[in-house]
């Protein structure tokens, strides 16, 4: 532990009169972590202060802290008449606040050493527990003192912490005494092993190198060993996979086609798609080589398989000999797939044979069954499903059943040709199909060359719609049983021709209506029905009898066709009945009552039929037309055989008669034209009079056949014709007046009166409560 002093500029060692200088407080020494903080630190130091320039002056000096301390020190000294007591109490006391200040200070400093803090307190109670040690007098209270007594103290205290750290190790050396002794004992036997075992390293080591060649050589064998197994397995595994074996080639070439043999066809096509992995090769003419022959054995393979096939589809057709039992039947379905995937143009090939010996025996019977009708009397009836043609509907009946049941079979027939009963393949499924559809198709020239036939001797429109609707049946079946077939499609065409011909048959029945219109004379006394509208109509509209409430359209056909139908049914007679008329010599009220009278037929026939309903009302259209025209008619005549169809024309010129507001007072510009006169209107008067008491029984409209039409016409035309009489008498009897200005009374019957001789009293009675 290291003290620093401070000196004074006047203190000399070598007077005698001087005593030795108290010592001032030790200086704060902390624990610098960096030099440069030590070097900063140092400016500090009192004793810095005592080293001056030798320029500086006296005064300069005097200034300093040494100086003024020193002063006040003598000052002290001389003014105290006792002896100067010596410091060193004090001095002690504050040295050792200043050390306890430092020890503080380093003890709680955040990187402090523990082990430091131990020995202190070591110290501390080694200090409390004796003034003075026993072993050399040590003086512990001296320990901290700054002045020589406590340095050799500190020093011997050194020595003895020396002394008993030496005890200490010797007696923990000491412990090992005992170990030390024994192991000298056996000292030489481990010399000795020592040098044994380095003997026998030696001799190892000579033996190594003296093998060294030996295991050389059996190391290059193993390498060799293993090459030849790695070349071995290499052989092998290419035998195994990229070639076939002599019992193998021998079983593709000639053996039987069985279940082996599909597996050694297997295994060809294998070693030729692993062919790619010698293709890779820098060398691929190997990978080329094995590819031709695998190539070579593949087509041997389709061959035969082929062969096969032909000679059991021969015999399950013809000798119907085939094995049928499961192997068979397995290898035979196995064939047919595995020519199916590989070769299509040869399975084709195959297909197509037998579509064609089985088109040619299915044709065959089905033109013996149609050509068995023509000799049906004079040889055996029952040769023939099919009865024979002079009944169109059986006959084509039949047709179509006999085709259903042909349907069938050959379903039945080509499944077990390429299942035997069995679930069917899933790549044996289309083709399946295919072979039955065409199969049935072969059979759609016949039954459209048969169906032609019956069609063109048929001149019924009902029975072509039945055999429409015949083939509709037959073609729903066919389709559950087959589909995309040229059978079907030939049926899709029959029907077409059908309405074609149904359509003909509309067409030349109205060119004969034509040409007999222009022959038959038309009663004018009784403005009947022509027969050609009733033969017409009796004939052909039979055909929607057999009309389905749930078809779309007619027959389902397309719009336009359904259109053509019905303008043909309704417009064209309409229009001919036009032409007609326009061509008699009749009156135009008997022509209008002769127009009535027909197209109330139509009207009345295409009520019935509810897909007719836009042409029924195009009918009534034309139908209301007429009777409005008739009533109008209806409506003059009275007037003119009245005599008073001058003075309606006169009335209304003035104010329609026909507006629901009527006011006598409006008329009375009638006074000023000649006509309205006494003489006029009893002329008149004269003429309804005559006119009346003959009308209904000589009245034209009696010819109307439709008594609801007739009822409509004679009570509207009456009607009007009573009004018009009552507002004329309101009229006259307020402006026709005598002399005097009284009213002239000019008509003999009032309205009622006119009323009960046209026959419409009650209906007037009516219209007067409305009017009241």
């Amino acid at each position: 532990m290291d003290f620093v002093f401070d000196t004074y500029d006047d203190y000399s060692g070598n007077s005698r009169n001087s005593s030795l200088p108290v010592p001032s407080a030790p200086l704060t020494i902390p624990n610098f972590p960096l030099q440069g903080d030590i070097t900063r630190k140092f400016s500090n130091l009192n004793i810095l202060n005592h080293i001056k320039p030798k320029g500086k002056d006296q005064d300069q000096a005097q200034d300093t802290v040494a100086f003024r301390y020193a002063k006040s020190s003598l000052d002290l000294i001389l003014s105290s008449s006792d002896t100067p007591a010596p410091l060193g109490t004090s001095s002690e006391t504050t040295d050792s606040n200043v050390l306890a200040g430092r020890l503080s200070r380093v003890l709680n400093q955040f990187n402090f050493d523990s082990s430091i803090r131990q020995s202190l307190l070591l110290l501390q109670s080694r200090t409390e527990d004796q003034q003075i040690s026993a072993d050399g007098g040590i003086d512990y209270k001296n320990l901290t003192s700054p002045n020589m007594l406590g340095s050799i103290t500190r020093r011997k205290l050194r020595g003895d912490i020396e002394s008993e750290l030496l005890r200490q190790h010797f007696q923990s050396l000491k412990k090992f005494q005992l170990v030390v002794k024994k192991l000298n004992v056996i000292r030489q036997d481990l010399e000795d092993l020592n040098s044994c075992y380095d003997e026998i390293d030696q001799k190892l080591d000579s033996s190594l190198k003296s093998v060294e060649t030996y295991k050389k050589g059996v190391k290059e064998l193993i390498g060799q060993r293993d090459l030849v197994k790695i070349k071995k397995g290499l052989l092998s595994g290419f035998r195994t996979n990229f070639t076939l074996s002599v019992y193998e080639d021998h079983l593709l070439r000639a053996g039987n086609i069985d279940r082996d043999f599909f597996n050694v066809v297997a295994k060809v096509e294998k070693i030729y798609s692993s062919c790619d992995i010698l293709l890779s090769m820098n060398n691929d003419k190997l990978g080329i080589s094995i590819m031709n022959q695998m190539s070579n054995l593949q087509q041997i393979a389709i061959d035969r398989i082929s062969s096969f096939l032909r000679k059991n589809l021969n015999s399950i057709y013809i000798q119907n000999d085939f094995a049928q039992d499961a192997e068979s039947i397995a290898n035979f379905q196995r064939a047919l797939v595995f020519v199916l995937t590989k070769n299509k143009d040869e399975f084709d090939s195959i297909v197509s044979e037998i579509i064609e010996s089985r088109s040619r025996i299915v044709t065959e019977e089905f033109l013996g069954q149609l050509n068995g009708y023509t000799n049906e009397i004079r040889t055996k009836p029952s040769k023939s499903f099919i009865m024979a043609s002079y009944d169109s509907k059986r006959y084509v009946s039949d047709v179509l059943a006999y085709l259903h049941s042909v349907i069938v079979n050959e379903l039945e027939l080509v499944e077990s040709l390429f299942t035997f009963d069995r679930e069917v393949s899933t790549d044996l499924a289309p083709v399946i199909r295919t072979v039955v559809n065409k199969v049935l198709g072969s059979l759609s020239r016949p039954l459209k060359s048969s169906y032609e036939t019956i069609l063109r001797q048929e001149s019924k429109p009902g029975v072509v719609v039945e055999l429409y609707q015949l083939l509709e049946l037959y073609k729903h079946m066919f389709d559950k049983l087959t589909k995309q077939n040229d059978l079907i499609d030939s049926l899709t065409q029959l029907q077409h021709d059908s309405f074609e011909k149904l359509l003909i048959l509309v067409t030349l029945k109205l060119r004969e209506i034509k040409v007999e219109s222009e022959i038959e004379e038309v009663d004018e006394e009784v403005l009947s029905l022509p027969d050609w509208l009733i033969d017409f109509y009796s004939e052909f509209l039979v055909i929607f009898d057999y009309q389905n409430s749930t078809d779309k359209t007619f027959l389902n056909v397309s719009v336009e066709s359904e259109n053509e139908l019905f303008r043909l049914l309704v417009d064209e007679p309409i229009e001919l009945l036009e032409r007609i008329v326009k061509k008699l010599s009749f009156s135009k009220k008997s022509k209008t009552i002769f127009t009535i009278n027909c197209v109330d037929f139509i009207v009345s026939k295409l009520e019935l039929i509810s897909c007719l309903g836009g042409k029924q009302v195009t009918a009534q259209g034309v139908l209301d037309t007429n009777i409005k025209s008739l009533i109008s008619d209806e409506f003059t005549q009275l007037l003119r055989n009245s005599g008073l169809f001058d003075i309606y024309n006169l009335i209304n010129m003035i104010y329609k008669l026909e507006d629901d507001f009527f006011d006598v007072a409006l008329y009375e510009p009638i006074t000023e034209n000649k006509l309205f006169n006494v003489s006029t209107f009893q002329n008149a008067d004269q003429k309804l009079q005559e006119f009346l008491i003959g009308y209904l029984v000589s009245n034209e409209l009696n010819k109307l056949i439709s008594p609801k039409i007739l009822n409509t016409i004679f009570i509207t035309s009456t009607l009007q014709f009573v009004k018009f009489y009552r507002k004329l008498r309101l009229v006259v009897a307020e402006y026709l007046v005598d002399s005097d200005n009284q009213p002239i009374n000019v008509f003999r019957w009032d309205d009622m009166h006119v009323a009960t001789l046209l026959g419409v009293e009650e209906a007037y009675e009516t219209e007067l409560r409305i009017i009241n």
